[in-house]
């Protein structure tokens, strides 16, 4: 019989898509840009993966690879775990009696002149004390550039504020939203940082409330790509217009 692991409470499922292209300047370098780099919504390009990796300690960017480990993949919309989660000992980690929503977090960057995919990873987000309005509220730490979730409904509809605190839009179960947002390059007052332009593109896909979830071999799980998102029908959300300095990250 097929392992199963059955929750204490619902839990939600999300699955994000980033696509982020950052550079410095103005005027005639953003002439000088590709012009994918302009919140290109199409397949993926990427044919590779670079990510951070812990070196003595220090996150070193750099680590090549043609391939990253796919955990968790959703087949007809309802999310499987590969059995290596399980070899690896993620599911203890990943579902406890307080895990009310599961993150799977993917996308790409620009880097050397072309299009790379970052490592594909898992979060849960864990309520504290009782269930009330507020137990989604860490998912802000956990999601890309702080989305967030103001609230879920019975039926699984998310409700969130992202990328804007003045404007609420929801987005149903079964539904994918992609939210286009610049950031303006930024000087901090009396440091000598900065904080490049940003042109993101991301997908957000709402899976639904799940009251349980199974496994599934390796070659299957790998056959499902986040980067899906891409391709499959989707809500554009446009926020360009928008001054977002400090709401995206």
């Amino acid at each position: 019989m097929m392992d199963i692991i059955q929750f204490p409470c619902p839990t939600l499922f999300l699955e994000f898509f980033v696509r982020e292209f950052s550079f410095y300047g103005k005027g005639i370098v953003r002439t000088t840009l590709p012009e994918d780099a302009f919140f290109y919504t199409g397949p993926s390009k990427a044919t590779e993966y670079r990510f951070f990796e812990l070196v003595d300690s220090r996150p070193m960017r750099g680590v090549r690879q043609y391939k990253s480990s796919n955990y968790l993949s959703f087949i007809n919309q309802v999310p499987r775990l590969s059995i290596a989660a399980k070899q690896n000992s993620l599911v203890e980690s990943l579902f406890t009696p307080n895990t009310n929503a599961i993150l799977s977090l993917s996308g790409e960057y620009f880097f050397e002149n072309q299009w790379v995919r970052s490592e594909n990873r898992i979060k849960s987000n864990k309520y504290v004390g009782e269930q009330s309005e507020l137990m989604y509220h860490n998912i802000r730490s956990l999601a890309p550039y702080q989305f967030h979730i103001s609230s879920v409904t019975n039926d699984g509809t998310i409700w969130t504020q992202f990328p804007r605190s003045d404007v609420e839009l929801s987005i149903l179960p079964g539904q994918t939203a992609c939210f286009l947002c610049r950031r303006e390059q930024y000087e901090f007052n009396g440091m000598d940082i900065s904080q490049p332009n940003l042109n993101l593109v991301l997908w957000v896909k709402n899976h639904g409330l799940h009251h349980q979830i199974s496994y599934i071999s390796e070659p299957e799980a790998e056959q499902y790509d986040s980067s899906s998102l891409c391709v499959g029908e989707f809500t554009l959300k446009d926020f360009r217009k928008s001054r977002l300095k400090y709401q995206l990250g």
